[in-house]
């Protein structure tokens, strides 16, 4: 018999990696949609949707967030759960240039403007740091930048950042 952690460590792979059919037999344990890996080193408090928000698996997005809504797991919503760094999903997926799965999250209600521990928010990176990367960032209007208009942006392309110790902190 696999353990919580073992469970855990596995959907995480799944999502990863792009594989729906094991990420959905493992989500029928609603707590792992919770479950952040600290076994790598790379990305401490990555969650299965970090995961699959960092290599673009839209579906397995998709599938992460409507089962969470679904099952109301936790006080705290999926898009919302940041890692060790502040980081959410959304965070992530600019990063990585994943705007397909960019719009997915701000839809799903990932803000554009909550920071992580360094002071970036998803916009300043998707602004600031990646012009380039992401060549358009506009239309956020309402309360603090989040209001009903969605934000328009196109992608150049982009070579991933290299996931080798201490990548992650030059990107972000």
């Amino acid at each position: 018999m696999q353990t919580s952690s073992q469970r855990g460590a596995r959907l995480i792979s799944a999502a990863g990696r792009g594989d729906i059919e094991s990420v959905k037999g493992y989500i029928e344990d609603t707590n792992m949609l919770r479950t952040q890996d600290d076994e790598t080193g790379l990305f401490p408090g990555w969650t299965p949707l970090h995961w699959a928000a960092r290599n673009g698996h839209i579906e397995i997005v998709r599938l992460l967030l409507d089962e969470g809504d679904r099952t109301g797991s936790g006080d705290l919503p999926l898009v919302a759960i940041a890692d060790e760094d502040g980081d959410t999903a959304l965070h992530v997926a600019v990063s990585w240039g994943q705007s397909a799965v960019v719009d997915l999250l701000h839809d799903r209600g990932g803000s554009l403007i909550g920071k992580n521990k360094d002071g970036k928010s998803p916009l300043d990176l998707a602004s600031a740091e990646f012009r380039g990367h992401l060549a358009t960032v506009a239309g956020l209007t309402g309360q603090g930048g989040e209001g009903d208009k969605k934000v328009s942006r196109t992608m150049s392309s982009h070579e991933p950042p290299s996931s080798s110790g201490g990548a992650r902190k030059k990107l972000l």
